[in-house]
C-alpha cells in the first residue's frame, strides 16, 4: 500500500474517532505529530495542555503557533502551567495569553503560584464563564483575596494547598463548588468551613493533623453547621485521634461513602465505638475504607480488638470485611481490599485474614511494594499481582550490623509472593546487599520491563565488572538514580568514561557531583540524556563557585534544549537539577474531582 492511500484513509476517518484518541495525548505531542498533516484535524480538536516539564524551545514554539493562529485558543479546553522550570512558565504565559481569551476553558491548574499570577488570576475570573475545575498547588502566598473572587464563579471541583491560607471572615459562600481537594490541613479549621460550601458532596484530605488538645477545641468557636449534602469523605495519610473524628462526623450525617488512612494510638481500634459513631452520626454509610496504622507499647489485648470487627454488624449488616496484622511494635488493621497503593512487608509480621471472604484480591491496590529481605523467606500468605515499583531493604542494627544478602535462590520466593512482569521500577537500598552481579542480572531478566533502577553507586560500581549485566543495564535500563544524599558518585574521570559507556541510553539521571568539571564531563559522556538531575554537596568551599557555573551555562544550556531548576536545600544537600526538560509522559493532566447531582 503506498504513502498516499495510507494518508487517504487515514484522514478518512470521522472527527469522533480522533476526539477520542487525542483525549489521550498532550496538545504538545498532538501539534507535533499532526500539525503540517491536516488542517482539518487540527482545527477540530479538543486540546487539553499539560505544559508542566515542557523544554523552553517547545513552550516558545507552541506559544507562537497559538500567535499565529489565535483560533487555537477557543479549541483548549484543560490548561496546566507550572513556575517549577527556569524560565517562569506561568508568568510567560499569561502576559502572552490572558486566561479570558481561552473561551472554552474548563479546568486550569496552575503549579507554583506568586503574587503576580493571583493578581492576573483574580482579574481574570469573571470572565471565564465556563470554567468547571481549579486546582492550585505550591503556593505559600495568602489566598483569600483570590478564594473571594470564586465566591462568585461556575467553578464546581477547587483544589487548594492548605486550608490554613485562608481568612474565612472575609469570605462569602461558594454557591457552587460541589467537590474540594485540600492537600493539608487542621481538624479544628476544617470543622469551621463547611457553612462556607453549602453545596459541598465530596471532600477529599490528603493530611489531616490536629494541634490543639480535646479541651481547648471550644476555643475555636466551632460552628454548630452541618454539611448536609457532603456524601463523600476521604482522609489520607492523617495523624488525628478518634475524638477529633467524631466532631468531625457529627457535622456530616448524610454521608455514603468514608475512606480513612489514619495513624494513630490504640483507641482507633474500637470497634464498639465505630459501631456507635457510624450508627448515630452516619446511619447512611454505606461503603466505609479504612486503614488504621497504630503504634504498641504491649501486645496485650490487640488481637481481641482486632477480632472485633468480625462480627454480625460489620459482615452481615455492611459486608464491610478487615484483615490485620502485627508487628513487634504496631499493628495494621484495614478493610478489604487493602486501601492503599504502597504496603510495607516488616520482618515478623503475623497475618490474620477473614475467615468469611477469599484474601486472593486483598492487595490489588498496591502499586508500591517495600520489602525487607528478613521478611522474604518466611512469607508465603499472600499475592502482590499489581506491584509496579519494589523497594528492597534491610534491617540496620547498630555500627555492628550484618549486611543481608539478596541471593539467586532468593528470587523464586519473590516470584512466589508477586508478579515480577508487571515491575517498572527497582530500588535496591544501601542496607540491601546483592550476592554477586548474577543477582541483578537474573532479577533483570525476571522482570524484563524493569525501565528504572535506584541503587546506592558503591552497590552499583561493585556489581559493573559484569559484561553481561552492563550489556543488559545498557539496553534496558531508561532512568537511574544513584543519589545518596551527599556521598559523590564520582572520584575520577575513568569512572565517568565508564559510567558514560554502560548507561549511554539512560533518559533521566539523578546523582551526586560534587566538581563542576565532572558535570561538564558528565554532560559530554551521556550525550543522549534529556534529563539530568544533579545533587550539590554543599561546603562553604565550593558552593559560590557552583552557583556560579550554573549561573554561566544557563545561556549554553539553553541553546542545548536546558533548562537549570533550583529546589530548597534539604539536610544540608543544595539541590540543583540541570535537565533539559521534556514533557514527562508520567505526567497526566491534573486529576478531576466532580460529583453530579444525582450522587
Amino acid at each position: 500500500m503506498s504513502n498516499t492511500k495510507t494518508i487517504t484513509k487515514f484522514e478518512s476517518l470521522p472527527n469522533e474517532i480522533f476526539i477520542e484518541c487525542f483525549q489521550y495525548l498532550n496538545a504538545t505531542d498532538i501539534f507535533y505529530s499532526f500539525d503540517q498533516l491536516n488542517y482539518r484535524l487540527i482545527r477540530n480538536i479538543p486540546l487539553y495542555l499539560n505544559l508542566k516539564n515542557v523544554q523552553k524551545f517547545m513552550f516558545d514554539q507552541f506559544c507562537n503557533k497559538i500567535l499565529i493562529n489565535s483560533g487555537i485558543k477557543s479549541q483548549i479546553y484543560s490548561l496546566y502551567l507550572s513556575n517549577t522550570s527556569i524560565y517562569n512558565q506561568i508568568h510567560t504565559f499569561l502576559s502572552l495569553f490572558p486566561l479570558d481569551q481561552f473561551s472554552h476553558l474548563q479546568s486550569l491548574s496552575l503549579n507554583e503560584l506568586d503574587e503576580y499570577t493571583i493578581q492576573k488570576f483574580i482579574q481574570m475570573i469573571p470572565s471565564l464563564y465556563n470554567l468547571r475545575y481549579f486546582h492550585f498547588m505550591n503556593c505559600s502566598c495568602e489566598i483569600t483575596q483570590m478564594l473571594v473572587s470564586l465566591t462568585t464563579s461556575t467553578i464546581q471541583t477547587l483544589s487548594i494547598p492548605k486550608l490554613e491560607l485562608i481568612y474565612f471572615g472575609s469570605i462569602n459562600q461558594f454557591t457552587s463548588i460541589v467537590s474540594l481537594v485540600i492537600f493539608y490541613c487542621y481538624i479544628e479549621k476544617l470543622c469551621q468551613f463547611f457553612k462556607y460550601f453549602p453545596r459541598l458532596k465530596y471532600l477529599h484530605i490528603e493530611q489531616l493533623r490536629q494541634r490543639i488538645h480535646l479541651k481547648d477545641f471550644d476555643l475555636y468557636q466551632i460552628d454548630d453547621y452541618v454539611a448536609i449534602d457532603l456524601k463523600h469523605l476521604i482522609i489520607n495519610h492523617s495523624i488525628i485521634r478518634l475524638d477529633f473524628l467524631e466532631i468531625l462526623f457529627k457535622k456530616t450525617p448524610n454521608l455514603k461513602t468514608l475512606f480513612l488512612y489514619i495513624y494513630g494510638n490504640i483507641e482507633l481500634i474500637d470497634a464498639c465505638r465505630w459501631q456507635q459513631l457510624i450508627t448515630s452520626l452516619m446511619p447512611r454509610l454505606k461503603i466505609f475504607n479504612f486503614l488504621f496504622n497504630v503504634s504498641l507499647k504491649s501486645q496485650n489485648d490487640i488481637l481481641n480488638k482486632c477480632q472485633s470487627f468480625q462480627n454480625d454488624f460489620w459482615h452481615e449488616k455492611y459486608h464491610w470485611y478487615t484483615d490485620y496484622e502485627t508487628t513487634n511494635h504496631s499493628a495494621l488493621i484495614y478493610t478489604t481490599p487493602y486501601l492503599s497503593n504502597d504496603y510495607t512487608l516488616y520482618p515478623n509480621t503475623k497475618k490474620y485474614h477473614s475467615k468469611s471472604i477469599s484474601n486472593f484480591n486483598t492487595y490489588n491496590n498496591v502499586t508500591t511494594l517495600r520489602l525487607y529481605l528478613e521478611a522474604l523467606i518466611d512469607f508465603n500468605q499472600d499475592y502482590f499481582d499489581n506491584v509496579k515499583s519494589l523497594i528492597l531493604t534491610c534491617r540496620f542494627y547498630g555500627r555492628n550490623h550484618t549486611y543481608l544478602h539478596l541471593k539467586i535462590q532468593d528470587i523464586e520466593y519473590l516470584k512466589m509472593i508477586m508478579n515480577l512482569y508487571n515491575l517498572t521500577h527497582l530500588e535496591i537500598s544501601l542496607l540491601c546487599r546483592l550476592e554477586s552481579p548474577l543477582v541483578l542480572l537474573k532479577l533483570l531478566k525476571e522482570a524484563p520491563n524493569i525501565l528504572s533502577l535506584k541503587i546506592h553507586d558503591n552497590s552499583l560500581f561493585s556489581l559493573l565488572d559484569n559484561q553481561e549485566l552492563c550489556k543488559y543495564l545498557n539496553k534496558t535500563i531508561k532512568k537511574l538514580d544513584v543519589s545518596s544524599l551527599g556521598h559523590i558518585l564520582f572520584c575520577d574521570n575513568n569512572k565517568i568514561i565508564q559510567f558514560g559507556q554502560i548507561f549511554s541510553n539512560i533518559q533521566q539521571l539523578r546523582c551526586d557531583i560534587n566538581d563542576m568539571v565532572d558535570i561538564s564531563f558528565l554532560f559530554n559522556a551521556l550525550s543522549k540524556l534529556p534529563n539530568f538531575n544533579v545533587f550539590f554537596f554543599r561546603t562553604n568551599s565550593i558552593v559560590v563557585d557552583i552557583n556560579c557555573w550554573i549561573e554561566d551555562c544557563e545561556i549554553e544550556l539553553d541553546t542545548y534544549s536546558f533548562a537549570v531548576k533550583y529546589e530548597p536545600a534539604v539536610n544540608n544537600i543544595e539541590y540543583r537539577s540541570a535537565y533539559r526538560c521534556l514533557h514527562d509522559n508520567d505526567d497526566s493532566s491534573s486529576n478531576d474531582y466532580y460529583c453530579s447531582d444525582d450522587d
